[in-house]
């Protein structure tokens, strides 16, 4: 087995769609730097990787899941069901939505959690490190405090407040608030809420 310290997380998408599949992996990419994702088309061919490499989340289209429920049956606390709107068992993610809402319903899910092997899902750790103050505004902002509302609760003027929320995006290659709320939830920065 590999090293763990040198692991790299790893989420499976499992989507005949290959639209689907590829800009599920895109969007989880952009928002989540250090995690790698990739896309499988069929079921055998994320079976052969998973002997080799050990996979905390798996994203799989409702219908493999319900071909394959006996097969998927070890992996479906760690299992997402991409879904077009309709209920399902378990965790979901209804991918007929905006971006802002597949970030929300990302959010819930990681908020209530996986209970996997060890009592929850394994959290990356972040590339690149945050100031204390940057972890503070990337905290309110994941909130969704406005500028001037992260300034009064720092104490702080609204251009310090605007350059952090620069710096952050900057560090962190990401260009959207909706994309620095999930890279805050997948790694470790929104706790208890």
């Amino acid at each position: 087995m590999n090293n763990p310290k040198i692991a790299t997380p790893r989420f499976a998408i499992l989507s005949r769609n290959a639209l689907v599949g590829l800009g599920l992996k895109a969007l989880l990419e952009r928002i989540q730097p250090g995690v790698e994702v990739i896309h499988f088309s069929a079921l055998d061919e994320l079976l052969e990787e998973e002997r080799h490499e050990h996979i905390f989340h798996y994203f799989i289209d409702r219908e493999l899941v319900e071909q394959h429920s006996e097969l998927l049956r070890e992996k479906r606390h760690r299992t997402i069901c991409l879904t077009q709107g309709e209920e399902t068992e378990g965790h979901s993610l209804n991918i007929a939505q905006s971006e802002t809402a597949i970030v929300r319903d990302l959010m819930r899910i990681r908020h209530h959690g996986h209970p996997a092997e060890g009592g929850g899902a394994p959290r990356p750790r972040p590339e690149k490190r945050l100031t204390p103050r940057e972890t503070e505004v990337l905290r309110l902002i994941t909130r969704g405090l406005i500028n001037k509302e992260i300034a009064d609760r720092m104490g702080i003027g609204i251009t310090t407040v605007i350059s952090h929320r620069r710096n952050l995006m900057r560090k962190l290659g990401i260009r959207t608030t909706s994309a620095l709320t999930i890279y805050a939830m997948m790694n470790g920065y929104i706790n208890e809420e």
